[in-house]
């Protein structure tokens, strides 16, 4: 019992303290990419408020095991005025419903965050069914947790409309070949809530996370349209939702 009380100690001297770990960036430390995609030790997670930091998320996923990295992406802290004490009697934004069936889903932030662990039981355990269903709420944002092994779809979202979808299609399967060719619809690439001549978006279906994984490496190094000055064009693992910018700037409230 002892030795148990000591173990649990030390977790949480770690938890406390995540900036004496070696790293807090997936893909943004010297560490990664990783040659082998970590397909059992990575966990996805959604619907993080718009001022997380990785602390924080350490912290609260720190508890399922010990944690070697974490990245969070799509953070627009230029963009927020910062908290407020909202008036209960204001009348706030509600999100957007362009659709039946979007009036069923619960709204979602632009920022997701990579939690990476030493272990595949750490991960196990981060996407358990009560926090892969149900979630865990922090901030009042109900964030839930993604086995790695499900995302297989990246998002090539604001491609300047200098680029044709024949274009885009050339540049990707250079990339990616011999591995993948890439063959891109033309009739569905611009965003329903974009102008008609506005940036050109996808969407990249791979056939598993491995292969999801290697070309996001890839891609996110080597896309020339990432790399343009004066340019929007990124690419993510979750797709932005409509209403990033009301969250950004916090006129959504939920």
């Amino acid at each position: 019992q002892q030795q148990q009380q000591q173990q649990q100690q030390q977790q949480n001297d770690r938890n406390k303290d995540p900036d004496t770990n070696s790293s807090v960036a997936v893909f943004g430390s010297d560490a990664f990419p990783l040659s082998e995609a970590p397909t059992d030790r990575l966990v996805f997670i959604d619907n993080l408020p718009i001022d997380i930091d990785p602390n924080r998320l350490w912290n609260s996923f720190g508890r399922c095991g010990d944690i070697e990295a974490i990245e969070i992406f799509h953070s627009r802290p230029d963009l927020d005025p910062g908290r407020k004490s909202i008036d209960d009697r204001k009348k706030i934004r509600s999100p957007s419903s362009n659709s039946r069936r979007q009036r069923w889903q619960r709204p979602r932030t632009p920022l997701y965050g990579m939690v990476l662990y030493k272990d595949s039981k750490g991960a196990a355990k981060a996407v358990a069914d009560p926090l892969r269903i149900f979630g865990m709420v922090l901030d009042k944002h109900l964030i839930r947790s993604h086995a790695a092994s499900g995302m297989t779809k990246l998002y090539l979202e604001d491609v300047s409309s200098e680029h044709d979808i024949a274009a885009i299609e050339y540049e990707l399967s250079r990339l990616l070949h011999p591995h993948l060719y890439v063959c891109l619809d033309a009739s569905g690439h611009r965003k329903r809530h974009r102008p008609v001549r506005g940036p050109l978006s996808c969407v990249i279906r791979f056939p598993s996370f491995e292969a999801a994984y290697k070309s996001y490496c890839i891609l996110s190094q080597e896309l020339t349209f990432l790399n343009e000055e004066n340019q929007d064009c990124t690419l993510h693992w979750m797709e932005t939702p409509p209403d990033a910018f009301l969250f950004w700037t916090r006129q959504l409230n939920f």
